[in-house]
């Protein structure tokens, strides 16, 4: 839990402007326009919101749904990160709040971040689908937040906690920027992180 908590104070730290959240009828909710839309500065970089779409559920089991959603990521040269989360839980509200934020481009904009949400899935009694596709690249069911970075290849790459702590070790700032371009070029198709299923609490 340290580990986190530092993080999420890093993130905190840096909370700006929270973006206005658009529904959508298909099940998908993007919170912002992602690197799709670019914010043009006068006085530097254009900068890019993150790509987060929250997944409610549809007719097609979880699974199907997220095999294509996988094929989709693909074909725009994105990689996934996985974000399972509840309304409950204040922690992934810190995090919901970076999910918010602004980047330069270049650091944020290749990965697709999926957030489940418990309670959307609870109410349709389909939360065995969410556990499923959870306990595919990490082991514990009953802690929130779980932020998994996959590669391209659709392997998982490193839990946020996991980043944390390897931030901290190395004596740098932890922050979700950071860690999304520092792995942009260092995940390998077929590496998966050992520290995997490290418990974040």
């Amino acid at each position: 839990m340290r580990h986190f908590k530092r993080w999420a104070l890093a993130i905190s730290a840096t909370v700006a402007n929270l973006s206005a959240c658009n529904p959508e009828a298909s099940g998908v909710k993007r919170h912002n326009a992602g690197a799709a839309e670019a914010v043009a500065v006068a006085s530097g970089p254009a900068l890019v919101g993150y790509d987060i779409r929250r997944i409610r559920p549809q007719d097609a089991p979880l699974d199907a749904m997220f095999e294509r959603m996988s094929s989709a990521a693909r074909g725009d040269g994105k990689r996934l990160a996985l974000f399972f989360s509840a309304d409950w839980c204040d922690a992934c509200k810190r995090l919901e709040l970076e999910f918010g934020n602004f980047h330069p481009a270049g650091t944020i904009d290749d990965v697709r971040v999926l957030q489940f949400v418990e309670e959307d899935w609870e109410a349709k009694t389909r939360m065995d689908e969410v556990f499923e596709l959870r306990s595919r690249y990490y082991p514990r069911l009953d802690n929130y937040p779980v932020l998994l970075l996959l590669d391209r290849d659709g392997k998982a790459v490193e839990e946020m906690a996991d980043a944390a702590a390897r931030f901290e070790a190395a004596g740098e700032a932890a922050s979700m920027a950071a860690w999304f371009s520092g792995t942009r070029r260092a995940a390998a198709p077929s590496a998966v992180s050992a520290s995997i299923g490290a418990p974040t609490d």
